[in-house]
């Protein structure tokens, strides 16, 4: 009869994919809401985290979302009462500084009394830094926020959003990352150049690096 095994459901699910469907959502609800009220946030969450349906797997985990986001509904429509306004949300910028040309798109940036409270959501761990690690340090995104934004207004806090806990969390050794990304910028204006060129030309064709090098093919 030409039966064939039946296949075994795939029981993985890729939680960048999550992550991603949960930027979108918070950025497209938040953005038409006029005034964030804390049952009508999660009415419109709902509605748009459910429309991607990739089975009952992927529904699950969306279910499981959503009863973290009550938490969040509920300090939104707190910081609403509040005074904060979402002031940009996905927004690109970008800004000269010590010679280099940073950019970067920001998740968020909620304003009061005029000064900038900029946000970058973390629906997974949130990166924490140590003085032991100070100088091996690599992530420096809130850092970049910084520099990408305090021309405009002033900044009165840069926070990771934990999704997860609905808590706003404070950079750990902010101050410090910033000298010490400061350093790393010194460094880079002096390009690396004791290093030698490729003898057969064929294997620069597809390198990511031929720029650096600057090789004749």
């Amino acid at each position: 009869m030409n039966l064939k095994e039946a296949k075994v459901p795939d029981t993985s699910i890729n939680e960048a994919d999550i992550g991603n469907l949960l930027h979108e959502a918070l950025h497209n609800v938040l953005k038409n809401m006029k005034v964030v009220n804390e049952d009508l946030l999660m009415i419109e969450l709902r509605k748009y985290l459910l429309s991607e349906n990739r089975g009952l797997l992927w529904n699950y985990h969306i279910d499981i979302w959503l009863d973290l986001l009550k938490k969040f509904a509920s300090l939104e429509a707190q910081r609403y009462e509040n005074g904060y306004r979402v002031h940009s949300l996905e927004r690109s910028y970008s800004v000269n500084y010590k010679g280099f040309i940073l950019d970067g798109k920001i998740d968020r940036v909620d304003i009061k009394d005029n000064k900038f409270t900029v946000i970058d959501y973390k629906s997974g761990r949130i990166p924490k830094s140590t003085i032991r690690t100070l100088d091996k340090e690599v992530d420096f995104q809130l850092e970049f926020y910084y520099h990408l934004t305090k021309k405009e207004k002033e900044i009165d806090g840069l926070y990771y959003y934990d999704l997860k806990k609905a808590e706003l969390v404070k950079e750990s050794l902010f101050e410090e990352k910033l000298e010490k990304l400061d350093e790393i910028l010194e460094e880079l204006k002096n390009p690396i150049v004791d290093f030698k060129k490729c003898e057969i030309k064929s294997s620069c064709e597809y390198c990511p690096f031929i720029k650096l090098c600057d090789i004749n093919i």
